[in-house]
């Protein structure tokens, strides 16, 4: 899949698939059949947008344009308009809780945007994870170094007070572990493409002749 690909559909799901948290306050309904994932995303650079796509397993052989969810936090707009640090997690960057229909899933690509410019992994994480109906799973910690190397690693000690915290339902859903203990894995999504997204057009500003 080419870069130019790979943006492609990250814009295009953004409009087609939820992908914000879920309310403080959300409760499983029976009659959906949907799960949580929950993690964190922390960084060490400087603010913008840094998230994970995700993919359903079967979609990977059988869609030509798979569905795309996106985890994220943070925002693409350089400058201090949103809060770079996270008084819980003691770091740079915040949790995520989103709901996804049961199965089996991927973890995709990870990216970062600041401004115009958009940096994604040059290849795919495959790392695998299953979503089950009134359950939640906890991903992990997706760490971005000042490299921009992004690091996934079991940070539950850390992360699920806090996110039981911020979402109540997580007090009493059962929870999975996609990560063992302990479990560190590097460099995931290996390296990156950048890419400059320039205004359509540049506009022409023509003098009044008086």
């Amino acid at each position: 899949m080419t870069f130019a690909r790979l943006l492609g559909i990250l814009a295009s799901t953004v409009a087609l698939v939820s992908c914000a948290n879920v309310s403080g306050t959300y409760k499983f309904d029976d009659a959906k059949q949907v799960g949580l994932v929950v993690g964190s995303i922390t960084y060490e650079s400087s603010s913008g947008e840094y998230g994970v796509t995700v993919v359903r397993a079967n979609d990977v052989a059988t869609e030509s344009r798979p569905a795309v969810w996106v985890l994220k936090v943070g925002g693409s707009g350089i400058g201090g308009a949103l809060s770079m640090h996270d008084n819980e997690l003691k770091a740079r960057g915040g949790t995520f809780a989103v709901e996804l229909p049961s199965g089996n899933y991927l973890l995709k690509r990870w990216f970062i945007r600041q401004g115009p410019w958009t940096y994604a992994a040059n290849r795919d994480i495959g790392i695998p994870f299953a979503v089950e109906a009134g359950k939640s799973t906890y991903l992990g910690n997706f760490h971005f170094d000042p490299n921009s190397e992004v690091v996934l690693k079991d940070e539950a000690a850390r992360d699920l007070p806090v996110l039981r915290s911020r979402f109540s339902v997580l007090t009493s859903a059962p929870l999975a572990l996609a990560l063992s203990p302990g479990a560190i894995v590097e460099k995931i999504g290996g390296n990156y493409d950048t890419r400059l997204d320039l205004p359509a057009y540049v506009p022409v500003v023509v003098p009044v002749r008086k």
